[in-house]
């Protein structure tokens, strides 16, 4: 060997194996054995190895700023319609993301707006035509996957939206329960003391009565917030508002928690401008767009949803984990308080 001090490929030499192995077990990447990094650790310190710490953290820089080749593409489906505004905020609070986190893996991401569950058959002679093993699917409402009728062992899924009505495959979500808890603590901590929930009755039956859940939960561990039953309507006319308008008053309300997104003009053509005389939050904002852009709630934290999305995505394509999973994962995203011109 050559005097001086020894170089990853002597290490390498040593050993017979590559100096790439070797470059990889003394970062400690899990792709190698353990026992494997034990081995080329223990060369390392017997050859009298010296790790050049400006030359490593070159290196890492290099390594973390590589976009890699083009792998392949996956799909995103959605039930959303890019023609409507509020939908459109939708895309768009997780499309851009998704795209940039494919990109940097090395993929492209092709869209399908629109889409139903009859859709399946065609969209499979798609993803079959463009090579596409993996699938992102963005269902917000009448999710049963049991109803797509093509041929799963063909692909990687991942679900995201609202829940299915059986869960057959990998969710990647906003972590809805402690999303709740973390909007009920925002708003007393903004000295709201007199908190309710009115929406529509599908819409919270449709969320399993979450935000209802949550606000009993959330008085029973803050006892000096007294919870009231939830004002659930069936639809949001003159009728509903009027409803409302009664609830409000018997409870003494000071800020309403709801998922319909017409609450602030329904609040108004009742006599309530919000902030001034009633609080308003919602379980889900898009402070990026939307009609509802300015409301205060709960930012779901979209980027990540989509990356996190997209990296579980490619790494079950990779890995080659398609069709039903034996016993279907959850990762769920936390979101974060959005301060909006509804509440104080």
């Amino acid at each position: 060997m050559k005097s001086g001090n020894p170089t990853l490929r002597d290490i390498a030499s040593h050993l017979d194996i590559h100096v790439a192995t070797v470059s990889r077990a003394l970062r400690g990447d899990m792709r190698i054995s353990e026992d494997l990094r034990t081995q080329v650790k223990k060369a390392a310190d017997k050859l009298g190895y010296k790790r050049d710490a400006k030359l490593a953290e070159l290196m890492k820089h290099l390594r973390s700023s590589k976009q890699r080749s083009f792998q392949g593409t996956v799909a995103w489906i959605t039930n959303l319609d890019p023609a409507d505004p509020d939908m459109k905020a939708m895309i768009q609070q997780f499309l851009p993301h998704a795209e940039k986190r494919a990109a940097a893996l090395g993929y492209k991401l092709d869209t399908f707006f629109q889409v139903k569950p009859e859709d399946a058959p065609s969209l499979a002679r798609i993803f079959r035509a463009r090579s596409i093993h993996g699938v992102w699917a963005s269902i917000f409402w009448e999710v049963d996957y049991d109803a797509w009728k093509w041929d799963w062992k063909k692909f990687a899924f991942i679900h995201h939206g609202a829940e299915p009505k059986r869960r057959i495959v990998d969710v990647v979500d906003a972590d809805d329960r402690q999303n709740i808890q973390h909007l009920y603590e925002s708003l007393a901590a903004r000295g709201y003391r007199r908190i309710g929930v009115a929406t529509t009755h599908q819409l919270e039956s449709g969320a399993l009565f979450e935000l209802t859940a949550g606000r009993t939960r959330f008085a029973m561990q803050n006892p000096t917030h007294p919870v009231f039953e939830p004002c659930l309507v069936n639809d949001l006319d003159s009728g509903g508002a009027a409803k409302i308008a009664k609830w409000i008053k018997k409870h003494n309300v000071d800020c309403i928690v709801s998922r319909w997104r017409g609450m602030t003009d329904l609040l108004k053509s009742i006599g309530y401008n919000t902030p001034k005389d009633i609080g308003l939050a919602y379980v889900a904002v898009r402070p990026d767009g939307g009609t509802q852009h300015h409301a205060s709630g709960i930012d779901v934290n979209a980027a990540m949803i989509a990356s996190t999305a997209i990296d579980t995505l490619i790494a079950a394509v990779e890995h080659r984990r398609f069709g039903f999973p034996a016993l279907p994962r959850q990762t769920l995203v936390p979101g974060r308080w959005h301060q909006g011109d509804t509440t104080q």
